[in-house]
């Protein structure tokens, strides 16, 4: 099956269904569940298909939710609480996108030197003064122009 993940990427997986009831307030709610077989402590996601379905009504101004058959009751909207959280500026030290044209061992290597210098690569601060650069441009004006999108 052709799934695209919570990150975005899309990916070509086998995965195993299983149907089950979900129960929220007076509404039990048929769904086919995709669980991903090299996954482990994974949370499950319920979407806008399950909000559809169910008929939800979702009013963020109030933090309040309905039902469409019984818009009457109001119930308020509570979000779970984090169970352990870490500040941080990154999870990974390479993202999936950089150094795609290293070899993985240089990948490696790479992310090792990133994560044992970190210090010097946190976000934020100033430009340094240890790097400046100049462009000869020979007898030619400079040009301004406009980056191209």
């Amino acid at each position: 099956m052709i799934v695209k993940l919570a990150d975005g990427s899309v990916n070509n997986i086998n995965v195993k269904l299983t149907d089950v009831i979900v129960t929220l307030k007076h509404l039990n709610i048929p769904l086919t569940f995709i669980i991903l077989p090299n996954s482990s402590n994974n949370e499950t996601l319920l979407g806008i298909d399950f909000i559809r379905k169910a008929g939800l009504i979702i009013n963020l101004s109030t933090n309040t939710w309905l039902t469409a058959d019984r818009p009457h009751v109001i119930y308020p909207l509570r979000c779970e609480t984090s169970v352990h959280t870490i500040e941080c500026a990154s999870t990974d030290v390479l993202r999936i996108d950089e150094g795609t044209m290293l070899s993985p061992p240089e990948r490696d290597d790479l992310a090792r030197l990133l994560q044992e210098y970190q210090d010097i690569f946190t976000q934020g601060g100033g430009p340094t003064p240890f790097a400046e650069h100049r462009i000869d441009t020979g007898d030619h004006l400079l040009l301004r122009c406009r980056p191209t999108a």
